[in-house]
């Protein structure tokens, strides 16, 4: 089943996320399983890709687009360096995060403590909304039928969960 969802009125149909079951440790409870959801990618969208896409929904040739997120990705990065918080319209924003060693006291503190530099992303509150629309499917994976050196099938062997 497929979803409708009208985000600044522009229609959009949208797939189910796929999801995997792992076990993980219960850290109150060592002796204990859990088993929880895990987003499972399907695949890699590409810049490339994404500019075919947008090119069929507005005027620009994907030549056009490409130009604009290649200069978009140069700016960003230039603001962020420049200790700017970077608002993407109705995606969210970006901005910069620090790790690092501790010091004594703020006079012993000196730039070679930080170790490093992280972007942390915010989501806007419509891609927030966004998100609450989904439905989710569990990944099963296919089949495969694998042949081992002496050429005999190794049928049943599942591929990654």
């Amino acid at each position: 089943m497929t979803i409708i969802i009208h985000l600044n009125k522009i229609k959009r149909i949208m797939g189910k996320v796929k999801y995997k079951v792992v076990a993980r440790i219960n850290p109150q409870d060592k002796e204990e399983k859990r088993y929880y959801p895990c987003a499972k990618s399907m695949g890699e969208m590409t810049l490339e890709d994404m500019c075919k896409l947008i090119e069929k929904n507005c005027t620009l040739t994907s030549t056009d687009i490409m130009a604009v997120l290649n200069a978009t990705d140069e700016v960003m990065r230039e603001q962020l360096a420049n200790s700017m918080i970077v608002r993407v319209g109705n995606l969210g924003h970006m901005r910069l995060s620090l790790s690092g060693k501790g010091a004594l006291t703020p006079e012993k503190f000196t730039v070679g403590h930080i170790t490093k530099a992280r972007i942390i992303f915010t989501p806007s509150k419509a891609t927030k909304k966004a998100l609450k629309v989904l439905e989710y499917e569990r990944y099963v994976p296919e089949k495969e039928e694998s042949t081992n050196a002496e050429g005999d099938s190794d049928e049943g062997v599942e591929g990654e969960t």
